[in-house]
């Protein structure tokens, strides 16, 4: 092709025809310029379309690690529901007179149980920020999971200084009055009772467990409702996803 426009204008100029030759040259030149516009344009709408692409496997992955957030959110909800269940049911018990202390004590020990830890398992939303593709995003897109991204974490933040706090009395209560069931297993040892009477502070472990019962109740209570405020978040910015995801 070039060797065809380069003939043309060498038989210009031999014919003499100045003239027709500039107009040929700067015809020449604008066909060119015309041509490297249309690469310029194909190789942005091929980059684009990379782009578009990258953003439907992000947008993919994204809607995946939420609705698999929910699930988390709701299974730890019920744990935590269900401590908080037994926490009702053994200061109920409360209403009634005169309780008997070994009775009172068995029906705490029954509401105990450890503390339960959580931590969220997704991380799309890290891996975006740590290799900077979170910029790929539109800024609401990357408001929206920034805030959500935050408040997950502080929700794992709240309730694991919670539970350690707790932890640690359930732990103090073991040291001043042995293990939960050892009461009731010397209930027919009165030579072991005696001896350990003294040793045994059965009224700080029962003031350190009612603390600690109550630490756990307000923990779970308040991971409960940051748990239920990341699923509505984690509703709205998967209602966006979908618009988004090409169907």
């Amino acid at each position: 092709m070039i060797k065809f426009f380069r003939k043309i204008r060498q038989n210009l100029l031999s014919e003499g025809k100045t003239g027709k030759y500039f107009k040929y040259a700067i015809g020449e030149i604008v066909l060119v310029v015309i041509g490297i516009l249309i690469a310029l344009q194909i190789n942005n709408w091929n980059e684009n379309r990379k782009t578009n692409n990258l953003k439907q496997i992000y947008y993919k992955q994204l809607l995946s690690d939420l609705e698999a957030d929910k699930n988390y959110a709701d299974s730890t909800i019920l744990i935590l529901n269900s401590q908080i269940k037994k926490y009702e049911v053994y200061k109920s018990a409360y209403e009634e007179p005169n309780l008997a202390i070994q009775s009172t004590i068995d029906k705490m020990l029954e509401s105990a149980g450890p503390t339960h830890n959580f931590k969220f398992k997704t991380s799309t939303i890290n891996s975006l920020i740590n290799t900077g593709q979170i910029n790929l995003l539109d800024i609401e897109m990357r408001d929206m999971l920034a805030k959500y991204d935050g408040s997950k974490n502080q929700t794992e933040t709240l309730h694991a200084y919670n539970t350690s706090f707790a932890g640690g009395l359930s732990q103090k209560v073991l040291t001043t009055a042995g293990a939960p069931d050892l009461l009731m297993r010397l209930r027919n040892q009165k030579l072991l009772s005696g001896f350990l009477e003294p040793v045994i502070k059965i009224e700080d472990s029962f003031l350190i467990m009612e603390g600690y019962l109550w630490l756990r109740n307000t923990s779970n209570t308040t991971s409960i409702h940051y748990l239920n405020e990341l699923k509505n978040d984690a509703d709205q910015i998967i209602t966006i996803l979908n618009n988004k995801i090409k169907k």
